[in-house]
C-alpha cells in the first residue's frame, strides 16, 4: 500500500493496521535501543537486547503479511513515529534521577508491552475475518512474544519496588 493511498476495501484495511503495527514495532525498536544503552540492571539490559531482537523478529512478520497481500510498508510514516518517540522519550529521561530513571525504563516497557499486545489482538481478529489463518499463526507469535515480555517486565517492576521499599 502507498502512502496517501485511499482504503476501500477490508484487506486495505487490514494492510492500513499492519503498516500501523510496523510504525509501532519501529519505534519501540528504537525506544529499546536507547533504553538498553541507559540499562544498568544486569538483568533489565539483557531483556531489552533480547527485546531487539524479538521486535526485529516481529517487524520481518509484518513486512512478509504486508507483502502477500501486495502492499508495501509506509516507510516514511515508520520513520516519524520513530523520531517523534524517541524526542519524547529523550525528555523524559533528562527530567529523572538514577532511580527514577530506572522505575520509568520499567514503566514504559509495560505500558508498551500491554500497548502491542492489544494491537496484535486486534490484527488477529482482522486475519481471521479475512479468514487468513497464515497471518494469524504469524501475528500469534508475535502477540505470545509480546505477552511474555509483558510478564517478565512485571515481574521486574514488583522487585525493583520491594527492593527499594
Amino acid at each position: 500500500m502507498q502512502e496517501g493511498y485511499i482504503v476501500r476495501t477490508a484487506k486495505d484495511m487490514f494492510v492500513y493496521f499492519l503498516n500501523d503495527m510496523y510504525s509501532i514495532e519501529s519505534a519501540t525498536l528504537s525506544l529499546t535501543r536507547d533504553l538498553a544503552n541507559k540499562a544498568r540492571d544486569p538483568e533489565i539490559k539483557r531483556d531489552l537486547e533480547e527485546h531487539i531482537e524479538e521486535t526485529r523478529r516481529q517487524m520481518r512478520r509484518l513486512r512478509s503479511i504486508v507483502r502477500r497481500y501486495g502492499g508495501k510498508i509506509a516507510a516514511t510514516k515508520a520513520a516519524i513515529f520513530s523520531i517523534l518517540s524517541i524526542g519524547s522519550n529523550a525528555f523524559q529521561w533528562t527530567q529523572t534521577n538514577l532511580k527514577q530513571e530506572e522505575l520509568r525504563m520499567l514503566y514504559d516497557g509495560i505500558m508498551i508491552e500491554n500497548m502491542e499486545v492489544g494491537s496484535y489482538k486486534a490484527l488477529i481478529a482482522m486475519a481471521k475475518s479475512l479468514d487468513d489463518m497464515q497471518s494469524v499463526s504469524e501475528l500469534l507469535l508475535s502477540l505470545e512474544e509480546e505477552k511474555a515480555m509483558s510478564e517478565k517486565t512485571e515481574k521486574q517492576i514488583l522487585n525493583y519496588l520491594k527492593q527499594a521499599a
